[in-house]
């Protein structure tokens, strides 16, 4: 498969703050039926930056993922469907961000418990990441797109258009 497309296995994304390092996976397997690859929503890990180890989501759940270290203990599915497209995670707040293409969403979720917080509308999001001061970069087909408010109220701010590849 190509790398970073819907039907990549691998672990394409990842993000940091003090406490945790998060990683993404683009689909998974249905959990019900492991024989049909990839049909699934992505999921999100995590592991503690202090001692290497797995970290748990409150509300996580056991991720089947058809690889060398499934099932993996604890994790998050996010989206409906595959094509997990973009993660990053607020340095001083609760958010972590994951944009999911086929949903045409970007998920906002606390970054202890796992728990989808809010959701909202961006055509095509792809990379997106977090500014120091809250606002939410996100990559839409051949723009840039700030949010600002996003853990209220998400409010384009700024769009920056004709991109040939963002």
């Amino acid at each position: 498969s190509v790398p970073g497309d819907v039907n990549d296995l691998n672990w394409l994304w990842t993000a940091a703050d003090a406490s945790r390092v998060y990683f993404a996976c683009s689909g998974t397997p249905n959990p019900s039926n492991l024989s049909v690859p990839n049909k699934y929503p992505g999921c999100i890990v995590a592991c503690n930056v202090s001692n290497n180890s797995l970290a748990f989501f409150t509300n996580g759940v056991q991720i089947l993922n058809n690889g060398a270290n499934s099932p993996l203990p604890n994790g998050i599915y996010v989206g409906t469907q595959p094509g997990l497209s973009g993660l990053t995670v607020q340095q001083n707040g609760i958010l972590l961000a994951a944009s999911v293409s086929r949903d045409n969403c970007v998920y906002l979720m606390n970054k202890v418990t796992g728990a989808t917080l809010s959701h909202f509308s961006v055509s095509a999001p792809g990379r997106l990441n977090f500014s120091p001061d809250g606002s939410l970069w996100v990559i839409s087909a051949n723009s840039v797109i700030c949010y600002t408010n996003v853990s209220s109220n998400p409010t384009v701010a700024l769009t920056i258009p004709n991109f040939s590849k963002p």
